[in-house]
């Protein structure tokens, strides 16, 4: 595992990183589903905390990019915090948004020896986070990911998984088309995808852990989140690249779609909900049933 601690930290990027622009564009859309989906799960785990008499939090961001996450829960979570980020790319780890952060060029391979490594003191929580990771983990990743949480006792807390729910005003007959291709995209090479979210919660609960979720959908394009045309306008864009990987002979049809719709969209005629879920599962809520 190599680590670093500020702008520098070296390694290969990975073959197809995610885009900091793109990262940037989706912010006002994340924040606005959190705040008015998952409030309730931050609510309970910060009076878990209270119960507990914790008085600092150890925060793990696994799959961190440019620091969004952090950005979003340092001022909710109520108490100080050393964060710790994880990712892949380092590129997003020399990114200023992490801040003070411990920088580690790493994955979810390398979570349960990070854990292992940080003992909360007296008095001290330990959170793992992550934030539109899920549905690029494989199965082998997020059996890791519940293995490594669960056996160092860290709280939990998950931020917009993808559900592959995606509704589109108005309908069109090749929505389904689309939807059916980009899956299959998100499914390649055994992975979950859009179903990463139930995967991982039946794991957790494998191992004695109750999870509780909240819907945090995007409803595009929004005015009060401030870039939704230019988020909904990249956003089709790419769910179509990536549908045409897998499904090349459809190539006429989703490109014939993907047109109409562009230009729906600049004629205010578009409106789309695309579905996410948060996830919090601490050790204190095993012997609750979960909510969903």
């Amino acid at each position: 595992m190599s680590t670093g601690t500020g702008p520098g930290t070296t390694g290969p990027r990975p073959e197809r990183p995610v885009e900091q622009d793109w990262l940037a564009l989706r912010v006002p859309a994340d924040t606005a589903a959190r705040d008015s989906g998952s409030a309730v799960l931050l609510d309970t785990l910060r009076q878990r905390w209270t119960d507990r008499a914790v008085r600092s939090v150890q925060v793990v961001d696994l799959g961190a990019g440019t620091g969004a996450n952090r950005a979003y829960l340092e001022p909710r979570l109520g108490l100080p915090q050393r964060w710790t980020v994880l990712d892949h790319d380092p590129e997003h780890l020399d990114h200023p948004g992490h801040g003070d952060a411990e920088r580690v060029c790493a994955g979810v391979a390398e979570l349960p020896g990070l854990l292992a490594q940080l003992r909360p003191g007296p008095g001290e929580a330990l959170l793992v986070t992550c934030a539109a990771l899920l549905d690029v983990l494989g199965r082998d990743d997020l059996e890791v990911l519940a293995e490594a949480v669960v056996g160092s006792g860290a709280d939990l807390l998950l931020a917009m998984s993808v559900t592959g729910e995606v509704g589109w005003w108005p309908a069109e007959a090749d929505d389904a088309l689309l939807a059916e291709a980009f899956d299959a995209h998100q499914q390649r090479q055994d992975r979950p995808g859009p179903l990463a979210v139930p995967v991982l919660v039946r794991m957790l609960e494998e191992r004695g852990r109750a999870v509780r979720t909240a819907d945090t959908p995007w409803l595009l394009p929004d005015a009060g989140a401030g870039s939704g045309e230019q988020l909904l306008r990249r956003f089709l864009d790419e769910r179509v690249r990536d549908a045409l990987e897998v499904r090349p002979g459809r190539r006429a049809a989703l490109t014939r779609w993907q047109g109409h719709r562009h230009g729906q969209l600049g004629a205010g005629a578009l409106t789309v909900r695309v579905g996410h879920t948060d996830l919090l599962s601490c050790p204190e809520v095993s012997g609750e049933a979960p909510a969903r």
